[in-house]
C-alpha cells in the first residue's frame, strides 16, 4: 500500500508541475489538397492564372513553428513542431499539438500562425540527428540540399507546355526566404474535445504568376522561387469552415453562378432547406483566402442575392443564422 501511495504522489507531482489541469485535447490541422476545384492528383492536367498548363508530379513542403490564436487573441507557441506535407488525393491530418503538455483550455481557435519551410538555425543542422520518422530526417526523394542552404521548403516538379513536354521544376530554400503567415480560422472543438483546423491547398496557385509555358528550372532562393514561397503564404490555403449544423441536417441546394467569375455573381439558396431545423439565412459572411473577413450582407430578405467583390483570390461565403454558421461555400474570383 505505501509503494502505491508513492506512485500516486509522485504522479501528481510529476502532473501539476507544469500542467494547470490534465486534457487529453489534440489539436490536429487538416489538409485537402486541390487543383483549383479538383481533387488534387498527380499527372493532372491543370492551368495556373497565366493560363499556363502543367501536371505535377512531386508536391513536397514543410510547415513549422506553430502558433495557436485562440479565445479572444491568447497566443501559444508550439516549440519544435514541424511537417512534412505531400500532396495526395485524400486529406492529410497532423497533429499539431497535445494540449495536456501545454496545460491549455481552448474554447475556440480563431488562427494559426506558421512558415512554410524550415526556420534558422535547425534549417542548416544536421538532418541525421533526427529519428527516422522524424519529419526533419533524411527522406527518399530528399529533401534536405546541403549544409549551406539547408532544407527545400518545397520541391514542386511536373510538366509543362503545349503538350506538357517541357520540365517544370521549382526548389524553393535558404534562411532568407524563411517568413510566418496567419490562417484565420473558426473552429471549435469535437465531441471528444480535439480541435481539427481544416485547410484547403489549391496548388494551381502555388505557380500563380509564375510564367512557365516554356518550362522552367529554379533550384534555389531568387526569382521563381521567392514567387513561389510567397504564393503559399499568401494563396495556397484557404480556410474551411465548418458549420455548426450537421450537413445531412440540409438539402444542399445553393448554388453561386457564375463561379469562377470576375467579381459579380449571385448566390441562390432559395431551394435550401433546414430538415427539422427553425432556422434561417438572416446574414451573409465573406472571407479571403487567410479568413480575414471582408464583408458582412446584415438583416438578409431576399433568397437569391448579386454580390460583388472587388479583388481577384479564392474567398468564402458563409451562410448565417444571426451568429450561427449554416453553411459555407467557395468562390473563385479571377
Amino acid at each position: 500500500m505505501k509503494n502505491i501511495i508513492q506512485i500516486m504522489l509522485i504522479a501528481l507531482v510529476l502532473g501539476f508541475a507544469g500542467i494547470s489541469e490534465a486534457l487529453a485535447a489534440k489539436v490536429n490541422l487538416q489538409i485537402n489538397h486541390k487543383l483549383g476545384n479538383e481533387v488534387f492528383g498527380y499527372n493532372q492536367s491543370t492551368k495556373n492564372n497565366l493560363n499556363n498548363s502543367f501536371e505535377l508530379s512531386r508536391m513536397e513542403y514543410y510547415l513549422s513553428d506553430f502558433t495557436i490564436i485562440y479565445d479572444g487573441g491568447k497566443r501559444v507557441k508550439i516549440e519544435s513542431s514541424y511537417m512534412l506535407i505531400t500532396a495526395s488525393k485524400n486529406s492529410i491530418t497532423n497533429q499539431i499539438v497535445d494540449l495536456d503538455t501545454k496545460g491549455l483550455s481552448i474554447n475556440n481557435i480563431e488562427g494559426l500562425e506558421f512558415g512554410v519551410g524550415v526556420p534558422a538555425p535547425v534549417n542548416n543542422d544536421d538532418p541525421t540527428k533526427w529519428p527516422a520518422s522524424h519529419p526533419l530526417a533524411p527522406k527518399s526523394p530528399s529533401m534536405h540540399w546541403g549544409w549551406a542552404s539547408g532544407y527545400r521548403f518545397v520541391a514542386l516538379e511536373g510538366r509543362t507546355g503545349v503538350n506538357l513536354n517541357g520540365t517544370c521544376e521549382v526548389h524553393a530554400l535558404n534562411n532568407e526566404n524563411y517568413k510566418l503567415t496567419t490562417i484565420n480560422t473558426n473552429t471549435k472543438s469535437d465531441d471528444n474535445g480535439d480541435f481539427t483546423v481544416v485547410f484547403d491547398a489549391d496548388y494551381t496557385r502555388a505557380l500563380e504568376n509564375i510564367d512557365i509555358s516554356g518550362g522552367l528550372i529554379n533550384h534555389g532562393g531568387v526569382d521563381e522561387a521567392v514567387t513561389l514561397l510567397n504564393n503559399f503564404r499568401e494563396l495556397v490555403f484557404t480556410p474551411v469552415i465548418i458549420s455548426s449544423v450537421e450537413e445531412s441536417n440540409f438539402t444542399n441546394n445553393v448554388n453561386i453562378f457564375p463561379n469562377p467569375n470576375s467579381g459579380n455573381f449571385s448566390l441562390d439558396f432559395s431551394k435550401l432547406s433546414l430538415d427539422n431545423e427553425n432556422k434561417a439565412v438572416n446574414n451573409i459572411k465573406i472571407y479571403d483566402n487567410l479568413g480575414k473577413l471582408l464583408k458582412v450582407i446584415k438583416d438578409v430578405n431576399s433568397q437569391i442575392l448579386n454580390i460583388n467583390i472587388e479583388q481577384k483570390g479564392s474567398f468564402v461565403i458563409g451562410l448565417y443564422n444571426n451568429n450561427e454558421l449554416l453553411l459555407s461555400k467557395n468562390v473563385v474570383i479571377e
